[in-house]
């Protein structure tokens, strides 16, 4: 299985601050990328959406999109937030796969 691409605009990245533009994604993607940030000690992690009249699959005024961003701190002196960043992929890739064996094992079992 194929994940669907997801373009990534990196403009910041050093151990005390990421900050990164998801041009496309929503709420979905941010908000669960957020949760797994926030669960890491010393991280503090915000994203920003604008209105969806001003988001790109509206096209109402392309000039004006503005992508969606996010703000990944680490405010403790040992954290870093490009490892938190790591980290918290890591964690959702493995939620995921959780979750695809869990439904996997329910279907396999409702046919039999």
């Amino acid at each position: 299985m194929k994940l669907p691409e997801v373009e990534v605009v990196v403009k910041k990245y050093d151990k005390d601050e990421v900050l990164l533009e998801l041009p496309g994604e929503d709420h979905t993607l941010c908000n669960l990328l957020r949760w797994a940030l926030n669960r890491q000690d010393g991280i503090i992690a915000t994203y920003r959406i604008e209105h969806p009249i001003l988001g790109k699959e509206h096209k109402v005024d392309e000039e004006r999109y503005v992508p969606p961003k996010m703000r990944i701190r680490a405010v403790d002196e040992d954290a870093d937030a490009r490892e938190a960043l790591e980290r918290a992929i890591e964690e959702l890739l493995e939620l995921v796969e959780e979750a695809k064996e869990e439904f996997s094992g329910a279907l396999e079992e409702k046919e039999s």
